[in-house]
């Protein structure tokens, strides 16, 4: 930060979403001597699934900074939250603690579960393990070298997943699965990648 003089926004909405094993650090933690540079964003709309609401939290620890913020919220008129989300918000983290436990549990069922499918049947597709979050980066290289063809040859077999070349380069040949889902549909989709997927290296 010092060297090349820029602010951070750290985008920390998956914190509540940490795995087993891992633990979360919050950015605001290190950054000690440069608070007047950093902003952290989170929000317990995608812990509940509750997008609906638009309602998030804004966390900065300089005084000069949380003036710029607030001022510039009235700006756009965006300093208040609807009713819902109050309520929504309220109850959410007063009583959604043993759900969120129970949430997790089934989440790193259903990676456990997709990291074996795919070591076993689709061997040739690397998986990055996530130490957070319902969302599994998978490298599928090994069946197409070109973005817009791997997309088309899931989108074909009705799987939709997210294109990692809409999120930059490193994406190249990467595809994002959410495994947040009912493990019928997981293993539906799964499926379908697999025939999706045969004939072409697999």
């Amino acid at each position: 930060m010092q060297k090349h003089d820029v602010a951070i926004v750290s985008d920390e909405i998956h914190q509540d979403l940490t795995l087993r094993g891992h633990t979360f650090t919050p950015f605001l933690t290190l950054a000690q001597g440069y608070e007047h540079k950093v902003v952290s964003l989170t929000s317990m709309t995608k812990t509940f699934n509750i997008a609906g609401i638009k309602g998030s939290l804004i966390f900065a620890k300089d005084a000069a900074l949380i003036e710029k913020i607030d001022a510039q919220q009235h700006l756009n008129d965006e300093y208040e939250l609807n009713m819902f989300a109050y309520a929504a918000m309220h109850s959410a983290y007063r009583d959604g603690g043993e759900w969120l436990a129970q949430l997790l549990v089934y989440i790193e069922d259903n990676i456990e579960f997709t990291l074996d499918f795919l070591a076993d049947k689709l061997p040739k597709i690397k998986v990055m393990r996530p130490e957070a979050s319902y969302l599994i980066w998978l490298d599928c290289s090994a069946y197409s070298q070109d973005d817009e063809q791997l997309y088309d040859i899931l989108r074909a077999a009705k799987v939709e997943l997210n294109a990692g070349i809409k999120y930059g380069e490193e994406g190249h040949l990467k595809m994002r699965i959410n495994v947040a889902c009912p493990r019928m549909l997981l293993e539906a989709g799964l499926a379908r990648m697999v025939m999706a997927f045969e004939g072409l290296g697999g």
